[in-house]
């Protein structure tokens, strides 16, 4: 009997051990928010806090990113002026329940918060209570005709990099770093207002005429949101992750849905599984083709290939949000991860030709736009590793997306299917909700391809790739 006993406890054990695999466990920090949604943003935050950094650790530094959508903002969120413009004003700053010593500085951008002296690994609590106005645009964060974009919204807790990163914002690329925590949020919005966001929806429901949606993620990066009252809904489960898709114009919205499906389930085989157990897609007005978000991503509905930005952005899920990097200083990470990927997905779809002609669309675009810059500039020199704000957007562009996507496509070239699957594979799993950084990445691929293949990554990152490749 007790062997019995013994067998089963063993079989369940392994049944939760593969249950669990894979799927996102909880992060040291939380943030626990209320938010009410209307006309703005009202936010009460607390960020419960444990010291990883270093003993005697006497202040911490947020990030606000509303800011940058201010009039008299140095660094803009925005190219023209807006029609209205958008701000974060703190109206609240406690830690451990008594008031705090804060300041804004830098472009507004950065909220420092004085804390009694942390030994490692104690906890603190800051409560931040604020209002954020949300500008009138079709970016990160505005209202933009039947849609209202809130991502970046709220304030988000620095990294410490050798000290605290305040990077500005940067109209170019992603300005955008840092490390997970878990979530809780209740949101407060207008009845007629569906919101699709970032995280697992725990509970809904109605009171005193609004919304209350309750939402959990567990080891994400970031949490955003986008409301609307003009949402249509479209779900499909994929390998235990529930997708969703909220569109309001998308005429082939079945297509969109199922083309983010199919990448799910195709990269979730190659690279290893999606961690998270749901993941929403959003129809919005949007500047740009899309933006990724943990567990959410936009699409533009402007975008004419909306399928094809899902399988990009989705991309994105591995390589940037599972797989947290530098976007601000190496972007060649996981906008060229993100890149290749999309052009994989294909190779994984058997669709061989659409891989190739991708590639070399991309190969035509970046010696195109190398003759462009070597004819004004004899000595120009294409590195994917300067910092965003050094780039203009059509480098950025060129450089960080078509010119990094080629990095890893070259090194496909080598090591074929077997080796840049096996390298992926384990650049994931040993980077997973942790930051991956050049090292990493080169550490990851020399086990997966069984050689030494950084000659190629230096190449390219270096901006010698015009005469190693024949470029």
């Amino acid at each position: 009997m007790k062997r019995i006993l013994l067998t089963f406890l063993i079989i369940m054990s392994v049944i939760l051990f593969v249950a669990c695999e894979g799927k996102a466990k909880g992060a040291e920090n939380k943030y626990v928010m209320e938010l009410e949604v209307g006309e703005d943003i009202r936010g009460k935050q607390t960020l419960v806090f444990t010291n990883g950094i270093k003993d005697g650790l006497d202040e911490l530094k947020f990030h606000l990113y509303a800011n940058a959508y201010r009039e008299d903002a140095t660094n803009k969120a925005y190219k023209n002026s807006l029609l209205k413009y958008g701000r974060i004003e703190i109206q609240s700053c406690k830690v451990g329940g008594a008031e705090a010593q804060h300041s804004i500085s830098g472009d507004k951008n950065i909220l420092t918060v004085k804390i009694p002296s942390m030994k490692m690994k104690k906890k603190t609590e800051v409560f931040l209570e604020y209002v954020v106005t949300v500008p009138q645009c079709n970016l990160r964060l505005g209202r933009f005709n039947d849609t209202v974009n809130m991502g970046n919204f709220y304030p988000v807790l620095a990294v410490y990099d050798n000290g605290w990163r305040e990077d500005a914002f940067s109209l170019v690329g992603d300005p955008f770093y840092s490390e997970i925590a878990d979530y809780e949020v209740t949101v407060k919005a207008p009845l007629t207002m569906e919101l699709a966001c970032g995280g697992n929806i725990v509970s809904r429901l109605i009171e005193n005429g609004s919304r209350i949606m309750k939402i959990s993620a567990t080891g994400v990066r970031d949490f955003a949101m986008v409301g609307s009252a003009k949402f249509k809904l479209m779900t499909k489960s994929v390998g235990g992750t529930m997708l969703r898709y909220y569109y309001i114009k998308d005429a082939k919205a079945s297509d969109t849905l199922n083309e983010a499906a199919d990448a799910v389930r195709l990269f979730g085989e190659a690279f290893g599984k999606y961690p998270y157990e749901s993941y929403s897609l959003v129809e919005t007005a949007f500047a740009y083709g899309g933006m990724e978000y943990p567990m959410l991503s936009f699409i533009s509905s402007s975008e004419p290939d909306k399928a094809k930005v899902a399988v990009h952005e989705t991309a994105h899920q591995w390589w940037s949000v599972s797989v947290g990097s530098d976007s601000i200083r190496e972007s060649f990470i996981d906008e060229g991860l993100a890149t290749f990927c999309t052009n994989y997905y294909y190779l994984l779809k058997g669709e061989k030709q659409i891989f190739i002609d991708n590639h070399n669309k991309s190969k035509t675009d970046f010696q195109n736009f190398l003759k462009m810059k070597t004819m004004a500039n004899a000595s120009y020199v294409p590195r994917l590793d300067l910092s965003i704000n050094e780039y203009t957007t059509n480098e950025y562009n060129m450089l960080c997306y078509e010119a990094s996507g080629l990095m890893f496509k070259s090194v496909y070239d080598i090591a074929g299917q077997t080796g840049i699957e096996k390298s992926l594979q384990i650049f994931f799993e040993e980077n997973k909700f942790k930051i991956a950084d050049k090292e990493k990445l080169y550490s990851a691929f020399n086990k997966g391809c069984g050689r030494d293949v950084g000659r190629i990554f230096d190449s390219w990152i270096s901006g010698a790739t015009q005469t190693f490749y024949g470029y």
